[in-house]
């Protein structure tokens, strides 16, 4: 077809006349039109796994395009009932990893992470995804002009009544070209929409992060928020950054109906001199449609008199 084609520019360019530049051009718009071999045109790896879980890369445009970054995101389907980890699992599990370093035209990737689901069984608290998750992730290209090979290796966790190891070999190529979005790309985005973002983009403000002492080694941190968006009515705290013990479930407090909530995390294992010397790191969701993030240091939490404690 390709051939073909080609000759049916060149008999009309012979007819009506244009520049060698202009008909290189229009072929190359032409052709990728008619479509590429699927080899090349695909936008979305095969699955890799099992009935449990499985595995695959998708791209957000068909080309590379002119511009140093894509985007793409390692989609993880589970069957009902099963979960995979956060970038910080909690009491169990590990977090899915990509291994790239047989890609080609690859300068380097950056996973953003949907905020997690928490799940408690017996004492554990851990941070899942159930049954689906799409990981967006911006790479960039060490040069856009030419096309891009990505072999990922992926290591992966998914689990029910017991955690499951999975491994995954993905490849997919794209070739350079104008970067048409492709059938993917709504599905990057929507993954996307769940990344936390800044509390100012969710109307958010702090207005108190302190930290307590419980006992010898212990510590409580209350986070004290307002809104002015969407109305507190199920949130949940998530404390990464800490160097050893864990984090608790939050217990949470609700008033102002709805627009301000006190959420009061205990930390195992961690004095509160330690705590208010560590910026650590805070994400806040409210149900499965909000979500914020933000980076903060604990201060010594006050008495009523105004004393520290």
């Amino acid at each position: 077809m390709r051939s073909s084609m080609a000759k049916t520019v060149l008999l009309v360019r012979r007819s009506i006349g244009h520049s060698p530049k202009f008909w290189a051009q229009l072929l190359a718009a032409v052709t990728l039109l008619v479509g590429l071999p699927n080899s090349v045109q695909a936008a979305a790896t095969a699955w890799d796994g099992n009935e449990h879980a499985r595995a695959r890369l998708v791209t957000g445009v068909q080309a590379t395009g002119s511009e140093s970054r894509i985007d793409i995101g390692l989609e993880i389907q589970m069957a009902s009932g099963w979960h995979t980890y956060w970038r910080t699992p909690g009491d169990a599990g590990f977090a899915p990893m990509i291994d790239w370093k047989h890609s080609l035209n690859f300068a380097h990737a950056t996973i953003a992470w949907p905020a997690p689901t928490r799940l408690s069984i017996e004492g554990l608290e851990t941070y899942v995804y159930p049954d689906h998750v799409l990981l967006p992730i911006a790479v960039t290209l060490s040069d856009p002009s030419h096309p891009l090979e990505l072999r990922a290796s992926v290591d992966y966790a998914a689990c029910k009544e017991i955690c499951v190891p999975f491994h995954a070999d993905l490849y997919l190529e794209l070739p350079s070209g104008f970067a048409t979005p492709s059938d993917e790309a709504s599905l990057i985005a929507a993954a996307r929409a769940k990344v936390p973002g800044s509390l100012e983009a969710a109307s958010i403000k702090l207005l108190e992060l302190s930290a307590a002492p419980v006992g010898e080694q212990d510590a409580l941190v209350t986070v004290r928020l307002g809104s002015a968006g969407a109305l507190f009515r199920q949130p949940d705290l998530f404390v990464e950054g800490l160097q050893h013990g864990r984090a608790g479930p939050p217990e949470t407090k609700i008033s102002d109906n709805g627009r301000m909530v006190e959420l009061v995390v205990q930390i195992s294992e961690n004095t509160t001199s330690a705590l208010t010397a560590t910026p650590l790191s805070f994400t806040v969701t409210n149900g499965t449609d909000h979500a914020a993030a933000f980076v903060a240091t604990p201060v010594l939490a006050e008495r009523a008199n105004g004393r520290t404690r």
